[in-house]
């Protein structure tokens, strides 16, 4: 089970790219993952206290991730929240 969370996380969190826009938080949601924006186009994602680094790009309410190349999309919807279905992660700082 453990092994399927940390690939769903590298999965997902190939889901939050940003370039040079000062994007930054941290975002909390699905399956209890953790989601930090560190820097212009570096993330942090976090999962059952295992720690992978990845890239972000954001394209107006779009970002783009890769995390050990795997890829993801996300839009930020009206609440702020980052949302790829069935996945959802809120900032929370």
């Amino acid at each position: 089970m453990k092994t399927l969370k940390i690939g769903t996380a590298l999965a997902i969190a190939g889901f939050l790219a940003a370039c040079g826009n000062g994007f930054r938080g941290t975002y909390s949601g699905y399956d209890d993952m953790v989601v930090k924006f560190v820097s212009d186009d570096k993330i942090e994602v976090t999962v059952e206290g295992q720690m992978a680094e990845g890239t972000y790009k954001k394209n107006g309410d779009t970002i783009f991730t890769n995390l050990n190349g795997n890829t993801n999309t996300f839009i930020i919807n009206s609440e702020g929240c980052l949302v790829d279905y069935p996945a959802k992660f809120c900032k929370i700082d």
